[in-house]
């Protein structure tokens, strides 16, 4: 298996009822292969997306219009964040979880908080630290 998804698709539930609502076709110009994260922004009415494989992997975030299903963009994070296994918005912003801790080592994996500058298309990519 190579790990490249074939026919993605977003589908948007009812947060209430978990009911279907509807899909949204994956935007395969968008070079991205499969999907390894994916979260809901409500505050700016978003959908984003991560990947796990090919080239790209870890270098872009992926957004889509929440409410017309639209591709918006693709942001490149800065640095590159190999292995991203989660994304999550809160409040408007967004975090990633990275799958770049060795076990063996008992190495943890890291959080990290996404800065997004929207007139570049850029992200800056920070270690979330609690105190």
């Amino acid at each position: 298996m190579d790990g490249i998804g074939k026919n993605i698709q977003i589908a948007i539930h009812d947060p209430d009822s978990l009911a279907f609502k509807r899909a949204v076709d994956f935007y395969p110009e968008s070079g991205q292969l499969e999907v390894s994260a994916i979260t809901v922004d409500t505050v700016n009415r978003s959908v984003w997306m991560a990947s796990w494989v090919g080239e790209e992997s870890g270098r872009y975030l992926h957004e889509y219009d929440l409410d017309s299903g639209k591709y918006k963009c693709k942001v490149h994070l800065q640095p590159v964040q190999q292995w991203i296994q989660g994304i999550f918005a809160h409040k408007g912003n967004l975090y990633l979880t990275a799958d770049d801790g060795t076990a063996d080592e008992k190495e943890h994996d890291h959080l990290y908080r996404v800065e997004l500058s929207v007139k570049n298309n850029e992200a800056r990519v920070v270690l979330e630290r609690y105190p």
